[in-house]
């Protein structure tokens, strides 16, 4: 195991600057998600962590050592790392056992040890008796655990998983999600996630650095960054965010007759016209409060889920299952945000 430490890095192709001076700690046995929007730089910044990409400045230091920076550059095969594609890359022409062993015969593992390590790796994804099926024959969630498995047998420093859940179904995404966890946290290898599924994100990490436009906006734990978002951006990215115009008091956001508590964000004004920021369960139906209309329903099982309106300003909220389209409801809202200074 290692940790990872990224210092002021950056990453240019021509006029086109993608990672801007990111600062990063990945501790030793974390795992960590780079979470953000297709573009913010997050993939770019995991293939500098693994040699795939040069910075154009700054530091990629793993277990002490300085793999990346001004007179270094350690190459990919030389810093010990695991990787996982989004595609999984598994060889077609080689069997499950072939794909496994393959990294451990280019380290010239002799091949007794390489199969009994490769079995044993094929063993913790739960992939026993598949030694010599070849990848058509295989589901797109059994060839996501050989390629876990590859990435695993040569005993990485870091694994380094880029969207490695995009490729599967919704139900076998929640699957993998919670094995992936159970499995990195029971071999204490550090893990390097990139995907922009806020599910996952909050289902896998332990910590979780929200990126947009190649700078990170806040590194927290998943609790911390759906609770206690610092910006717009991140409220927004991380979960449902409901939002209201109101004007900024001492107690909160005052929408028409009613002062709603909330808290407020870092770029949130010391009065005037704000945005009101909160989440879906932190609403509920009241005799008294913000007057409403509810537009459509939707059925999900364990709850339904109403849009409503608020004068012009749509909101999605959770309620129970006897409202009808345009019923008039009333509601009470705890535990908001204060966004910005009124601007969507």
């Amino acid at each position: 195991m290692a940790d990872v430490k990224l210092n002021a890095l950056h990453k240019r192709y021509g006029t086109n600057h993608v990672v801007r001076g990111l600062d990063l700690h990945i501790r030793d046995g974390e795992v960590m998600c780079l979470l953000g929007p297709s573009g913010c730089g997050k993939t770019t910044t995991l293939r500098m962590i693994a040699g795939l990409e040069r910075c154009s400045e700054g530091q990629v230091a793993i277990g002490g050592e300085t793999v990346s920076g001004p007179g270094t550059f350690v190459p990919p095969e030389r810093r010990h790392l695991g990787m996982v594609f989004q595609t999984y890359a598994v060889w077609p022409h080689m069997d499950v056992l072939g794909n496994v062993t393959f990294p451990l015969q280019v380290a010239g593992v002799p091949p007794a040890e390489a199969k009994t390590r490769a079995r044993t790796a094929l063993e913790q994804v739960q992939l026993t008796g598949l030694d010599a099926r070849y990848p058509h024959e295989l589901s797109g969630g059994q060839q996501q655990r050989v390629a876990l498995a590859r990435a695993l047998v040569a005993e990485p420093r870091v694994l380094l998983l880029d969207e490695p859940l995009s490729n599967l179904d919704a139900r076998l995404r929640e699957e993998m999600r919670d094995e992936i966890r159970r499995l990195v946290k029971r071999l204490g290898v550090t893990v390097v996630l990139v995907t922009h599924d806020q599910e996952e994100a909050l289902g896998v990490s332990d910590r979780v650095a929200v990126m947009d436009r190649g700078v990170i906006q806040q590194v927290d734990t998943p609790e911390g960054l759906y609770e206690r978002p610092k910006n717009a951006l991140v409220a927004r990215f991380v979960g449902t965010l409901n939002e209201l115009a109101g004007e900024r008091e001492a107690a909160g956001v005052r929408i028409g007759d009613v002062v709603v508590p909330a808290r407020p964000t870092e770029e949130a004004p010391a009065s005037g016209p704000c945005r009101l920021g909160f989440r879906p369960e932190n609403v509920k139906l009241a005799e008294t409060g913000i007057a409403a209309t509810v537009i459509g329903r939707t059925y999900l099982g364990h709850t339904v889920r109403y849009r409503v309106a608020v004068g012009d300003e749509p909101l999605v909220i959770d309620g129970p299952p006897t409202l009808g389209a345009e019923a008039a409801v009333h509601l009470q809202i705890r535990d908001g945000l204060i966004l910005g200074d009124g601007t969507p």
